[in-house]
């Protein structure tokens, strides 16, 4: 019968290599056939138990016992925890776009001969009210979703930990230009330069100077830059 049939182990964590447990049988009339009796889920016979899955065993009756008695091992999956990197930068006036790769993603879990691999996942930049995402001065979510196709079958997958971009104000010189004028006449406009330092910036003029620039346009500068 079944309960004379004792595995060293009912289950384990995927660790990536064969866990396939010992069997003792107590009664000297059943022998087991080999590792031939053991089945995946999938009803295909396995000689090794690695893979994530419930296996079950058959033993063969022999002697005065008839029936073939089972015993179930189950392998369950690993947490891979997937977290994606923080950053930080100056201002630039370019997008800051994250892509589901080693260069934005960490994964710690993997066991085994398991290699990285990111297909599947989605990594974006949050967002933030009345800031353009990844743009403008701020800090955003980095937020990653989905599962990565090639290892779902063995791991769980905890997205919980979100990494931060953090874009600084840029620096930015504000100079107020001078004038001379008589008595009795009209004032000039006035006119205000100012230089973004070590930028290349789409908001920039000739030589990095500004000229002429607008209240409405001052206002959005400032909230991507520091005085």
């Amino acid at each position: 019968t079944a309960d004379m049939i004792t595995l060293s182990a009912t289950s384990a964590t995927y660790n990536g290599v064969d866990q396939l447990p010992t069997v003792t049988i107590t009664d000297g009339d059943y022998t087991v056939t080999a590792t031939s009796g053991w089945k995946n889920s999938s009803s295909t016979g396995v000689s090794e138990a690695k893979d994530a899955d419930t296996y079950t065993l058959t033993v063969t009756a022999t002697g005065n016992w008839t029936g073939a008695p089972t015993k179930t091992f189950t392998i369950n999956k690993k947490t891979l925890y997937v977290k994606t990197k923080s950053f930080n930068k100056v201002y630039d006036a370019t997008t800051f776009s994250p892509t589901a790769s080693a260069d934005y993603v960490k994964l710690s879990g993997l066991v085994g001969d398991d290699t990285e691999n990111y297909s599947g996942l989605t990594v974006a930049l949050g967002t933030v009210d009345g800031l353009t995402t990844g743009f403008d001065a701020g800090t955003y979510p980095i937020n990653v979703s989905g599962s990565i196709t090639s290892l779902a079958a063995n791991y769980n997958f905890n997205l919980g930990s979100v990494g931060t971009l953090t874009i600084s104000k840029a620096p930015l010189t504000i100079t107020a230009k001078s004038y001379t004028v008589k008595q009795g006449e009209t004032l000039p406009e006035f006119e205000a330069d100012y230089d973004v330092i070590s930028m290349v910036r789409t908001e920039r003029a000739d030589a990095g100077i500004f000229k002429k620039i607008t209240s409405a346009a001052f206002y959005k500068l400032m909230n991507r830059m520091s005085k």
